[in-house]
């Protein structure tokens, strides 16, 4: 009996480096065996031969192995690391100080990804920023009700394309 656990959702490459971060209930999921749905996550004991594969769709038909190298559920961030050298991808660097109130910007993405799909760039206003929830800085967005699934892990970006946050499930 072979049953493949996965999911999917977007990536960014922060700062240049090796790095990858993304939301770490993307390494939860649900496993159905014999009609009986499991919920699981890759650190269980149970999970045998985990792979996790990186794409980038300018590149067809070639992926690369990554490893999981920080999970953190609270916050919901995960970060990853090429296993290996890294392809060719351009990266994000931060913006100089938190968004605030009324700044426009992207939310960049990869939602009900296939190969054939250009990503999402959409683009949206902030409505209001949250004081730290469980240390972490959370903001609302105009169209938050467009993030769907395959955004979890895409960054919201300034204009100028720095990183501001990362669009989370149940998150702002």
């Amino acid at each position: 009996l072979v049953d493949a656990v996965g999911g999917q959702g977007t990536a960014f490459a922060y700062r240049e480096s090796n790095l990858l971060i993304t939301c770490d209930h993307l390494f939860e999921a649900t496993a159905t065996i014999k009609g009986t749905d499991y919920p699981t996550d890759v650190d269980s004991p149970n999970i045998k031969n985990l792979q996790v594969e990186i794409i980038l769709p300018n590149i067809p038909h070639k992926s690369w192995s990554a490893k999981i190298v920080y999970r953190n559920k609270q916050h919901d961030v995960a970060i990853l690391c090429f296993d290996g050298a890294p392809p060719p991808h351009k990266y994000f660097n931060p913006m100089p100080a938190p968004i605030t109130r009324n700044t426009h910007g992207i939310l960049m993405g990869y939602p009900a990804y296939k190969h054939w799909n250009l990503p999402d760039f959409n683009r949206q206003s902030v409505l209001n920023r949250f004081l730290p929830t469980r240390g972490m800085n959370s903001f609302t967005i105009t169209g938050a009700g467009s993030i769907r699934p395959g955004n979890s892990g895409g960054p919201f970006t300034d204009l100028e394309y720095r990183v501001a946050g990362m669009a989370q499930r149940g998150s702002y």
